[in-house]
């Protein structure tokens, strides 16, 4: 598990039409997971569904559920 940094303003500017994301308050998350080589982003907000091509997501539950399968 890594705790990522959110982006510059510049950083959000330059990234955000790779993000189509309904909420814009996500997008900054989002990209930073991307910059930062996450494997997923572990959220109970499903609108990052709408990245999930990009950058995998998963509920707690879910990722909980892949640690333990090992």
């Amino acid at each position: 598990i890594e705790l990522a940094p959110l982006l510059s303003r510049e950083d959000r500017i330059y990234y955000r039409r790779r993000f189509p994301i309904r909420d814009s308050s996500d997008q900054a998350h989002a990209i930073s997971a991307f910059v930062n080589n996450c494997d997923a982003i572990v959220a109970y907000d499903e609108r990052f569904r709408d990245i999930s091509h990009i950058i995998e997501y998963l509920t707690p539950e879910e990722f909980i559920a892949s640690i333990q399968r090992g």
